[in-house]
Order: structure tokens, then C-alpha cells, then sequence
């Protein structure tokens, strides 16, 4: 298939020998230097990709075709983007040292130009051109664009107001992530004897963690000792912290479960929480919807709930437990930092 109509191309000779005087031969490969190896002619809905491969047969640099040169796009051609990249090349010789390099191809060049006439330049990915589109009606809350090929660094676009909540994002108190804005918990809950409640913290990027913070409203009574667990799963159902939470369930105030998991990646993990005893203590929660657990988890399934619990007759962490088998329910607050 032909480039595009209209694209600028240079023809690339080179005729080689050794010092006697006899014919080299080898092979020569030229691809666009850009981050995909790509460029594209959006107007024609073509992209043109690859490498180009010619040969020296008896000294002389020789298309697939059988002709002499080999027929390059030029960087500056019309309708073709980025602009002002660079071929990768790489010459091999069948009996000496390969060499690889960088040259520019544009237009000034004529239309042909002998390879022993250009010298080597320092790579270019190329210059992308955002074209944009009719401007939308402004939101309440500006869309953030779709992230472009990397190429050179553009203009920062304008920042779209901010949401109601960004304010107080969990960055903003120190944390990476949080089960549910402090703010939005308006009820408290009693914990169950023996339910193991799991509340989804979502890691937006890869984190060591320092600890896990929870709060207590209302004290227990009569916890029952060895059976009191605040811990941390994985999204797979793997117990990767725990610590005893009687004493910390007998007072009220802000909790602490420190971390030594070493890295986490990005994705989902669950804050686990279990009581044993007489009364359980009271611990913020959301206020649940008119849909209930229901809602909160719309749109997902067990093994991926914002808010669940898994079992009711447990009396430590399971290690693991079964994601596959919980029960929907509203967040209790947790932070991870």
C-alpha cells in the first residue's frame, strides 16, 4: 500500500566498499524513532509503522524491490504526525562491526540524498499536534483530558473548578485512602460478636503503608480477650497484618494498627474488624442509603465490595478468608497512611 497522497519522501543511496576496493554487503534497517515506532496520517486514517530493510548487493544499498535506494518519508511531510522525528538506524555489515545511529529525513534534503553525506543527530520522538474539539458545556466539576502519547511536555489546560469534596480529599488529613469521608459518618454501629467486618480501602497507586487508623465512639463492654482483631486483607483474601483489639475497643477515641507489609500495589484491600464479649463497641459508619448495603455496593460482586462482612461465628482473623463469600454492608471508617 502506497504512504499517503501528497507525503514527502527522500531517496536514501549509499554505495559501499572495503579499503580494496571491493563490494560490501549487508543489510541496513531504518525505523521512526517515536515512542511507538508510529506515525500517522490522521486526514488519510493511515499509519505508517515498522521498519524499512535494504541490502548492499555488490556495494550498493538496494530496496526489497530490487531498486536502487531505499524511498523514506520525510519528517516535515505534510499531514503527518509528530513532526521532527528521527529514524532509528542500524547498519550491519555481513563482515564487519554494525553501527547504530540517528538520522533526520526532511524535505530540504532534495529528493535524494547519499547516506555518506548526512551525519548522525541526537534522537527526536517528534512534535504531536492536539487538535481540539468543540468545547463542551461547563460542569459542576471540569473533566480531566485523556492522556496523549508521550512526546514533548504541552500546555497545562485549565483547571475545572473543584468538586465539593476535593477540599478534604484524604491527602488532605495525611491519608492515602480512606473507607468513607469522616464527614459522611453520621451513625455509629455496635459491632456483632463473632461478625468479621471488612471496610475497602482503594490504594490509587503503590504505597508502603505506616499504619491503619479506626476509631472507637463508644466503648465495649466486657471484651472478651483473644477474640478482639482489628487487621488488613488483600483483595485476594490474604491476612497481611492483624493485632489484639480489646484494649483499644475498652476506650474511645482514635486507633492505631501499625504496618510492617512491606510495598502494596495499587488496588483494592479491606480494613477487617472483629468483636467478641458483652456489648459491642460503637464504631462511625456510613449512613447507609434508602438502598441499604444493596446500593453501596452497587455495581459490584463479593470478591470486589466497598463494604462487607464475612461471617458471623469467628473468633480471630481467618487467614485467609473466602472474598467470594461476603455479605454486603455499609463502610466503617478506616484510614491507611
Amino acid at each position: 500500500m502506497p504512504l499517503p497522497p501528497g507525503a514527502t519522501t527522500v531517496v536514501l543511496t549509499d554505495v559501499r566498499t572495503h579499503p580494496d576496493g571491493t563490494p560490501v554487503r549487508g543489510a541496513i534497517t531504518l525505523v521512526p524513532e517515536t515512542h511507538t515506532q508510529t506515525v500517522t496520517a490522521a486526514d488519510d486514517g493511515q499509519t505508517v509503522q515498522g521498519p524499512v530493510t535494504g541490502r548492499w548487493i555488490d556495494g550498493v544499498l538496494t530496496s526489497a524491490a530490487g531498486t536502487p535506494g531505499l524511498t523514506l518519508l520525510c519528517a516535515d511531510s505534510p499531514g503527518i504526525t509528530p513532526t521532527g522525528w528521527t529514524y532509528r538506524v542500524h547498519d550491519q555489515a555481513d563482515d564487519a562491526p554494525g553501527r547504530t545511529y540517528s538520522l533526520l529525513l526532511t524535505s530540504d534534503l532534495g529528493p535524494s540524498v547519499a547516506l555518506a553525506e548526512l551525519a548522525p543527530v541526537d534522537p527526536a520522538l517528534g512534535d504531536y499536534i492536539t487538535v481540539p474539539g468543540p468545547e463542551g458545556p461547563t460542569g459542576p466539576t471540569g473533566a480531566t483530558g485523556a492522556t496523549g502519547p508521550q512526546g514533548e511536555t504541552g500546555a497545562t489546560g485549565a483547571t475545572g473548578p473543584a468538586g465539593a469534596d476535593a477540599a478534604w480529599a484524604p491527602a488532605r488529613q495525611g491519608y492515602t485512602a480512606w473507607s468513607i469521608n469522616p464527614d459522611s459518618c453520621s451513625t455509629t454501629l455496635a459491632l456483632q460478636s463473632g461478625r468479621l467486618y471488612l471496610s475497602g480501602l482503594y490504594l490509587p497507586a503503590a504505597l508502603t503503608p505506616a499504619a491503619l487508623d479506626w476509631y472507637v465512639s463508644v466503648a465495649a463492654t466486657s471484651p472478651t480477650a483473644g477474640q478482639c482483631w482489628i487487621g488488613l486483607y488483600s483483595a485476594a483474601g490474604t491476612r497481611l497484618a492483624q493485632a489484639a483489639a480489646e484494649t483499644d475497643m475498652s476506650s474511645a477515641g482514635a486507633k492505631t494498627l501499625p504496618l510492617s507489609v512491606g510495598a502494596l500495589a495499587s488496588g483494592l484491600y479491606w480494613a477487617a474488624v472483629l468483636f467478641n464479649g458483652g456489648t459491642g463497641p460503637q464504631i462511625p459508619r456510613g449512613t447507609g442509603t434508602s438502598g441499604g448495603p444493596a446500593l453501596t455496593n452497587i455495581g459490584l460482586t463479593p470478591e470486589t465490595y466497598r463494604a462487607a462482612y464475612n461471617g458471623d461465628a469467628n473468633a480471630a482473623l481467618p487467614a485467609p478468608i473466602t472474598p467470594g463469600s461476603n455479605s454486603a454492608y455499609v463502610p466503617l471508617f478506616a484510614a491507611i497512611r
